[in-house]
């Protein structure tokens, strides 16, 4: 695993902070963001075998089968095949919300991800993020996504919901 060269702490490769540190991973000085992100081979999502991520940076206008999810606070992955639309956010049972990609275990309570905060959409032209009304904004590779308003979005793309981190991949 690759080390923070801050705090030497291990990290999962593609992450975006140290966890221990808080610095961030793939800036080679402060001004030079590396853009281009590999992810390794990893344990079956959900019993399945994973799907190898495509390779290169697929840009909007194309279309993955599935989408991978890194959640950089648990490190948990979480695969979902790319329908029309995809949910993201919190459970709350007693409001009958139970969104697709649920960050309730990777403290997006504490984070400020909302029950509702947003969407990855399909459509003809690629692949968008929509935030929906979150309480607390949704950046995508630190550029602040306005309400309502599809983002388009690329392979190795990092979003943030609130202050929780992730990442997604699109796989074919």
């Amino acid at each position: 695993m690759p080390k923070c060269e801050s705090c030497d702490t291990e990290y999962v490769e593609g992450a975006l902070y140290c966890l221990e540190c808080g610095v961030y991973l793939l800036a080679d000085d402060e001004n030079d963001i590396e853009t281009t992100i590999q992810i390794p081979a990893s344990e079956p999502l959900n019993g399945k075998q994973p799907t190898r991520p495509i390779d290169g940076r697929l840009g909007f206008g194309d279309q993955p089968d599935r989408i991978l999810f890194m959640i950089s606070t648990s490190g948990r992955r979480v695969s979902k095949e790319m329908g029309k639309e995809i949910n993201i956010g919190r459970s709350d049972p007693s409001k009958e919300i139970y969104p697709e990609i649920d960050l309730t275990p990777d403290e997006g309570f504490e984070c400020g991800v909302s029950r509702q905060h947003a969407l990855v959409k399909a459509s003809e032209k690629g692949v968008a993020l929509v935030d929906l009304g979150s309480t607390n904004g949704t950046l995508v590779n630190r550029q602040q996504v306005d309400p309502e308003r599809p983002f388009p979005l690329t392979n190795g793309d990092h979003i943030q919901l609130g202050s929780l981190m992730l990442q997604i991949f699109f796989e074919k």
